[in-house]
């Protein structure tokens, strides 16, 4: 049996913008978000070329509403699925929640705020760490805050092939 599924919106935000008007106005004027960049790393910091999605001042209130640390990949996240939703000109409050689903591709998900748990348990010890970092954690932790947020109850799909995530995510 066949099933239909109907793409309503999508979303880019990389090194060169963060919605997708801005990429495709980089994308095709030529220009390029890989600039040279400081990453920290164990003891030390290097430097090279690679891209950053810079002047991220937003936070969604949702972190502060459920009371859990902000983590970085969730925020991009809730931007792009905000992008999405716009685009797809629905009343999404008129629609069935369990025929809207979410679909992320994404190389690390929550990883900055499981290493944030990690430098807390190295730097003060295990009791002090904020184990709510963790819960940011895992890849679907991602998928879950979006479907959250917008009351989609439907299927909830993360792909983490690194850079070919967000491709592999349309295709699947």
């Amino acid at each position: 049996m066949k099933k239909r599924v109907v793409i309503t919106g999508y979303s880019v935000i990389n090194d060169m913008g963060k919605n997708r008007q801005q990429v495709e106005e980089g994308i095709f004027s030529g220009l390029s978000g890989v600039s040279m960049q400081d990453f920290e790393f164990g003891d030390g910091v290097t430097t090279g070329p690679y891209g950053v999605v810079s002047e991220l001042n937003e936070v969604d209130p949702f972190f502060e509403k459920e009371g859990i640390p902000y983590d970085r990949c969730s925020q991009l996240a809730l931007m792009a699925a905000a992008d999405c939703v716009r685009e797809s000109g629905l009343d999404i409050a008129k629609e069935d929640p369990f025929r809207m689903g979410v679909s992320i591709g994404t190389s690390l998900g929550g990883m900055r705020s499981g290493d944030e748990f990690h430098k807390q348990w190295i730097s003060k010890g295990l009791a002090e760490a904020d184990p709510s970092y963790l819960n940011q954690y895992p890849l679907h932790a991602v998928c879950d805050i979006v479907a959250k947020v917008h009351g989609f109850r439907g299927l909830k799909n993360i792909i983490s092939t690194a850079c070919s995530a967000s491709g592999t995510s349309l295709g699947v």
